[in-house]
């Protein structure tokens, strides 16, 4: 699960956008996960950034082996104005 901590600190480090910069483009990012040599997760991540205001909805679910073993799902979602 080390690769997913990495997965997750780099998409929170794209989301610091510069003062100034008037962006309000949607950028979806999207990991597979895998730990030994396995598949096991999978992290999508759909991000709307704009100086006043962010939107950002994670999804993440089992995958591979660990899938068929243990179905397991989690969306999180937050808005808000900055």
């Amino acid at each position: 699960m080390r690769g997913f901590g990495l997965a997750v600190a780099a998409a929170l480090a794209l989301t610091t956008i510069p003062p100034g910069v008037a962006s309000t483009d949607r950028m979806n990012l999207y990991y597979e996960v895998y730990s030994g040599g396995f598949h096991v997760l999978n992290f999508e991540l759909d991000l709307a950034l704009a100086p006043e205001r962010y939107d950002v909805v994670a999804r993440i679910n089992s995958a591979g082996m660990i899938g068929w073993l243990l179905s397991w799902r989690q969306v999180s979602e937050s808005r808000g104005l900055l």
